[in-house]
């Protein structure tokens, strides 16, 4: 801090005083946060108070290899120069000014340590500033946090400003858009802000323009944080059109779903902040509201089918640069099954290029709870699991987002999700899909970034499951695809092409597709997960 916090410190006073408009705003656009002594109103103190109300904040007076990578620059250059704001205020700018230039004259070329900097600092101005210099031991903000008033927001995307004086109920405006509901207007109540309160909540409702329906998003959660661990309770709620149909008159019927989700989430962390490691533990049930279509003999009736899925799980990964893993076992438990799935993950990475090869292992049971019957098949048929990346009807908790989860024609139709054996070649038009199964699978996917060109990629997946077994399967064991894969938007958007595959699935496109096969076996998959809009986002310790 002594080398980084001191720079940013005449960095900041440079720009301050500079009458050089043009070079005072470029030096404040190079900064990502602002130093102010007086007023709690920037990011960095925000920052500061978030780290201090979760457990994770580090002394300024830290050894510099013991600083993750987000807390370098906010503590040792930016809380720092704060500090040295504190010093010059409290002495005055004169003496403060003195003491620099004794302070260079006395150690230039040499190794000063804190202690030294003290020593000078109570010799010019004749003052004791223990209290001043303890702060670079502790890891206390600045401000002390008020008793906390309520006020409304109207900021974007949260309030900054003012935060240790105000719990903040913020309304901004929410558009959004669903393929049956069309662009729904909205807006959103919420108190997310930084530093984060235990309590969380965000509600949503917005108007869809095509179904005419309202459609509502809510979520509230509670949560503990402590250094090792963060314990979140918390429960969801969502109400929108999901597939609709015209009939031959002209009635159009949408299909509405309703979800309903409590949970709760044990995270645990290592001592060592600088750690990537984390291991969850949770457990949630999702209840569900969905209308359905019912054809009568002379006329069409939307009726409610309710269900639900309780789900355990247990997660492990480390986030580490090089060789990141991610390990899940997830248990979900229906009204006549369980489905068991474990899915490992590992990135290689390549020695002096960019990029590497990411492995994916799925394995999965289904047990039938209550005996296995024709009926029972069918009536289970979306949970079962599946060789192909499964469609948006098989998203069975409603959990992915699906340009259109209802749609079996047309280029919405060939989305996919990343669960199960995730082949990208597809057989939707099969009245039992291949690779589709109420017993057990087992699949690796690879996925091999290509050097210097980070959003083109190449995958491979082979897998196997239990009716591959059978005597002389007309499958075979071990089914196989290969292509090439387009990736956008920091992986969130993946384009798949197919080029090599099973002989079972180039016979379903000769004689299933027929025409344009090229075209109906690309697939794409989004995952809204992989989004950063800021680094906060990305480096939060949470």
């Amino acid at each position: 801090w002594m080398d980084e916090g001191m720079n940013s410190y005449y960095d900041q006073r440079w720009s301050d005083e500079s009458p050089i408009k043009f070079l005072k705003k470029v030096s404040k656009q190079k900064k990502q946060f602002v130093v102010n002594a007086n007023n709690i109103d920037t990011d960095f103190d925000a920052l500061n108070y978030t780290l201090k109300n979760i457990h994770k904040s580090i002394p300024i007076d830290t050894n510099s290899i013991f600083f993750p990578r987000l807390y370098y620059e906010l503590i040792v250059y930016e809380k720092a120069a704060y500090w040295m704001k504190q010093l010059e205020i409290q002495l005055g700018k004169n003496v403060f000014d003195s003491i620099m230039k004794i302070y260079y004259q006395q150690w230039q070329f040499k190794h000063p340590y804190p202690q030294d900097f003290k020593n000078i600092v109570e010799e010019v101005s004749g003052k004791n500033m223990d209290t001043l210099f303890s702060k670079l031991n502790n890891d206390d903000p600045f401000h002390p946090i008020q008793n906390k008033k309520t006020k409304l927001s109207l900021s974007f995307p949260f309030p900054k400003q003012n935060v240790n004086k105000y719990n903040y109920v913020s309304v901004v405006p929410m558009p959004s858009y669903n393929l049956y509901d069309g662009i729904r207007l909205g807006f959103a109540i919420h108190n997310y802000q930084v530093p984060l309160p235990k309590f969380q909540f965000l509600i949503n409702p917005a108007y869809g323009t095509k179904s005419g329906l309202l459609n509502l998003f809510g979520r509230a959660s509670y949560n503990i944080y402590k250094r090792n661990s963060w314990l979140e309770l918390s429960a969801s709620f969502q109400k929108y059109t999901y597939d609709n149909f015209t009939n031959v008159d002209g009635t159009n019927y949408n299909l509405g779903v309703t979800r309903f989700v409590p949970s709760i989430k044990y995270t645990i962390y290592k001592n060592d902040l600088r750690s990537t490691q984390r291991t969850v533990i949770g457990f949630k049930t999702f209840y569900l509201n969905q209308q359905n279509l019912n054809f009568g003999s002379t006329t069409i009736t939307t009726p409610s089918t309710k269900s639900y899925i309780n789900r355990l799980y247990f997660s492990k990964f480390d986030n580490r640069v090089l060789y990141p893993y991610n390990l899940n076992l997830t248990i979900d438990q229906g009204e006549d099954f369980i489905r068991a799935s474990f899915t490992a993950k590992q990135f290689f990475n390549y020695g002096k290029n960019n990029g590497g090869i990411e492995a994916r292992f799925f394995a999965g049971k289904f047990f039938y709870t209550n005996g296995k019957t024709i009926l029972k098949q069918y009536a289970n048929d979306k949970y079962h699991l599946n060789l192909s990346g499964p469609k948006g009807y098989e998203d069975y908790t409603f959990s992915d987002y699906f340009v259109g989860r209802g749609e079996f024609e047309g280029w919405k139709n060939q989305q996919i999700m990343e669960r199960d054996g995730f082949f990208k070649v597809r057989t939707d038009y099969l009245g039992s899909k291949i690779g589709k199964t109420d017993n057990w699978l087992m699949a690796l996917n690879l996925n091999m970034d290509m050097p210097n060109f980070p959003t083109i990629k190449f995958f491979a997946d082979i897998g196997t499951y239990a009716e591959a077994w059978i005597d002389n399967p007309a499958t075979g064991k071990f089914l196989f695809d290969a292509g090439v894969q387009l990736s956008l938007l920091n992986n969130s958007v993946n384009i798949y092409f197919p080029l090599l595959n099973s002989k079972v699935f180039r016979d379903y496109n000769k004689s299933i597709l027929t025409e344009k096969i090229f075209l109906k076996s690309i697939s794409f998959s989004i995952n809204l997960q992989n989004l950063h809009f800021n680094k906060l986002s990305r480096d939060i310790p949470l």
